[in-house]
């Protein structure tokens, strides 16, 4: 077993400072908050992609549940739960 931590708990400011606090205090992996990750993808990866810490997880917090009655709410979570998949499939 690995162990890795949520992004959202570790105590520093920016993505790199954590990945650097996680590598010092002997972590292998990270979890991320998926809101938000495609607009930061591409430091996201470099970060990573630089580092020993792997990504372990992404978490998705849908902003219409995937079973509302409102077709359009039902239509934005699952272009969310896509965007997830693609983010996934990238590593």
């Amino acid at each position: 077993m690995k162990l890795a931590c949520g992004e959202t708990i570790i105590p520093k400011d920016t993505f790199k400072e954590k990945i650097q606090f996680l590598e010092s205090a002997g972590y292998e992996g990270i979890d991320l908050v998926g809101a938000g990750l495609k607009e930061r993808l591409e430091e996201v990866e470099d970060i990573i992609s630089k580092s020993k810490i792997k990504v372990g997880a992404i978490y998705s917090r849908l902003q219409y549940p995937i079973l509302s009655s409102d077709i359009r709410e039902r239509e934005i979570a699952i272009e969310q739960l896509k965007a997830s998949e693609n983010q996934r499939d990238r590593g």
